[in-house]
Formats: C-alpha cells, structure tokens, sequence
C-alpha cells in the first residue's frame, strides 16, 4: 500500500468528521470525480440498458450519495460498511420498473 494511501486511512482515523467532508462534498475533489465517472457510466449504458428519469448529471449524484450513505456507514452513523447493500440500492434506482 502506497504512502499517501496510508496517510489518508490515518486520517480518517484521527479525525473522520473532517475526512468525511472532503471525502462526500465539493470541498474536495473525491466527489466531483465520482460523480463525473458514474455520468460517464450512465451515458454509456443509455439508452441499452437503463433510461434514467433524472438528467443524468442528477441521476450520477445520487447514485454516488446512495454509495457514500453505504460505504461511509461507519463514520456516518457508527454503523457498518455494505457494499452489497449499494448494490441492491443501485440495482433499485436504475431499474425499469
């Protein structure tokens, strides 16, 4: 594991309120990225796969918050990561039903 990705688990250990902000707002440049590459993903998808109600610029937002509220669960709310449960909430958001 490189030195800068050790630095920022340390970070988030010492003063998780603080990384969490950088890591799920526009005060960093974690979230925009995010939200740039889920777009990208959307776009690649539409209309084959999935037809977003949302523009998809919206769609790609929420998507990344509906993962932040799973992945960050811990620093949010003490609870614990669930990657499987983004997944489901993703496969629920974008379904054509």
């Amino acid at each position: 594991m490189s030195a800068a990705v050790l630095g920022c688990f340390r970070q988030l250990t010492r003063e998780p309120q603080k990384a969490l902000c950088i890591l799920t707002t526009g005060l960093g440049p974690i979230q925009g990225t995010m939200v740039e590459s889920v777009r990208r993903l959307i776009e690649a998808e539409i209309p084959e796969q999935i037809r977003p109600d949302l523009p998809v610029e919206d769609m790609a937002y929420l998507l990344v918050r509906v993962g932040e509220s799973f992945i960050y669960n811990d620093l949010l709310t003490g609870g614990t990561p669930d990657t499987e449960k983004a997944r489901l909430a993703f496969r629920l958001i974008l379904s054509r039903d």
